[in-house]
């Protein structure tokens, strides 16, 4: 039963760990492009500098979800692993067709 309670602090310190090596993810602009300028405020999670430059930018939201790529990820992806407020970010991008899910794999036995 100890060996029980030290894995689960284990993992449990772990995803901690991970959690907030993700919150504390620091981007810096490499140009001052459009799509850094996209990126950086989805990265920021602030919806509104976002809609606002992709406003600005003469740009839809479903150019910037399909064809805008932020550090070699597709806009969505990007999002979800290193936005500040990832859920509202791909909500708002995606017209509420964005789901945060994690997906459980079923093995059954035979």
């Amino acid at each position: 039963m100890k060996k029980l309670t030290q894995s689960i602090a284990i993992v449990s310190l772990i995803c901690g760990s991970m959690g907030l090596a993700h919150a504390e993810s620091d981007f810096v602009a490499s140009d001052k492009g459009t799509s850094t300028e996209i990126c950086m405020a989805a990265a920021e999670g602030k919806k509104f500098k976002l809609m606002s430059t992709i406003k600005d930018a003469g740009l839809s939201k479903r150019y910037v979800e399909t064809k805008i790529q932020c550090n070699q990820l597709n806009f969505v992806e990007f999002v979800a692993q290193y936005s500040k407020d990832a859920d509202k970010i791909n909500h708002f991008i995606t017209n509420g067709k964005y789901h945060d899910a994690a997906v459980i794999a079923q093995v059954a036995a035979h």
